[in-house]
């Protein structure tokens, strides 16, 4: 917690510190997420199950600061990602379960990423940086034989460790990539169908509404960007376009 409070502070500070009609950068990118997710149906009173996932997907980046020679940058990230999840059985709470392995759901999520980062190296052909990450989000998925059962819609927060790497391909656009480990948190409902443990030990489900349902994960993940930037220079020609621009 206190490492999300202190993100999520100098986050907001250098958001609302920067000029920004100076240097910025924006551009599209495509996230790819690998990880495992552990789902309990209301707040652990119900079954618990383990899932594999992989996401990919599309997306708007921003960034304060792709190429100038300055040490700290705000990126930001707002894309959607399709998620495969494939129940992996390794944590069963009982038998008879429907969610047998290899049951499968597809799960959307809307993800917006705040990273702060440090440039620990510098020059005209590459910025490399480090830095925390705040996620927040929206998700919804359905089992692929349409179970209502397993219909979810979960607000997400997260947050970890990411390190990029901008190329500077030309004096306008830079190709970037980050590559970092991200916790998460969902909670929201599942759909029509509720699902509980029976007498007998067994899972069952009746048609009297959903349960609450909260999932904890922890993923890898790699953001590859295409970035044009805008008066946003390494060193001198960074210097030479604002004067002029005051001069004006």
């Amino acid at each position: 917690m206190k490492f999300f409070n202190a993100t999520l502070i100098l986050i907001l500070f250098i958001s609302f510190d920067y000029d920004y009609s100076y240097s910025k950068g924006m551009g599209l990118f495509t996230p790819i997420e690998m990880g495992t997710s552990y789902d309990e149906l209301d707040n652990g009173l119900g079954p618990k199950w383990n899932s594999d996932y992989k996401a990919f997907g599309i997306g708007f980046v921003l960034d304060t600061k792709v190429a100038e020679n300055a040490l700290l940058n705000y990126r930001l990230n707002a894309g959607f990602t399709l998620q495969h999840s494939i129940y992996t059985g390794k944590n069963p709470l009982v038998s008879g379960t429907f969610l047998t392995n290899g049951y499968n759901y597809w799960w959307w999520k809307l993800g917006i990423d705040n990273t702060l980062g440090f440039g620990f190296l510098r020059t005209s052909f590459m910025r490399l940086w480090a830095g925390p990450q705040l996620r927040i989000g929206f998700g919804y998925g359905l089992g692929t034989d349409n179970d209502n059962a397993l219909f979810k819609m979960q607000v997400l927060v997260g947050a970890g460790p990411v390190f990029g790497a901008n190329i500077h391909i030309s004096d306008r656009i830079s190709l970037c990539a980050d590559i970092g480990y991200r916790f998460g948190y969902l909670y929201g409902f599942t759909g029509y169908d509720r699902v509980y443990i029976d007498k007998t030990g067994y899972i069952n489900r009746d048609s009297n509404g959903g349960n609450s349902v909260s999932t904890t994960q922890g993923e890898v993940f790699i953001n590859i960007s295409l970035i044009f930037r805008i008066n946003d220079y390494f060193g001198s020609e960074l210097k030479e376009g604002r004067k002029s621009k005051h001069r004006n």
